[in-house]
């Protein structure tokens, strides 16, 4: 399979998409989106989408890398998780088939923990 020239993007604006009653704020700024959710619970319903599978996560981190762009996703202004060009994966990204991924465990718990 050959791969596809790098084309990147720079993006930038402020939005906000309220689910659930839940605000959440959305952040872009050059090669960065930042997507911040209010609390865990609301990042929960985020992931539970239709295609929320372990491919269309890889297809998204693909494209994300394909155009040079990077999502974190914060609860509450804490960084759980980064995907696209500026993740680094660990193990439990390579363990769990993740790719362009890294996920904070700990503040991950941390938000959990708050709910």
């Amino acid at each position: 399979m050959t791969q596809r020239p790098r084309r990147p993007l720079d993006v930038t604006g402020r939005l906000t998409v309220e689910t659930d009653g839940h605000q959440i704020a959305v952040d872009a700024s050059g090669d960065t989106v930042v997507v911040d959710v209010p609390d865990a619970a609301t990042l929960k319903t985020l992931l539970k989408s239709p295609r929320g599978d372990r491919d269309s996560f890889n297809a998204l981190t693909t494209a994300l890398e394909r155009h040079d762009l990077s999502v974190e996703v914060r609860v509450a202004g804490q960084t759980v998780a980064t995907l696209g060009s500026a993740a680094e994966p660990g193990v439990v990204e390579r363990v769990l088939s993740l790719k362009s991924a890294d996920v904070n465990v700990r503040q991950l718990f941390k938000a959990w923990l708050r709910r």
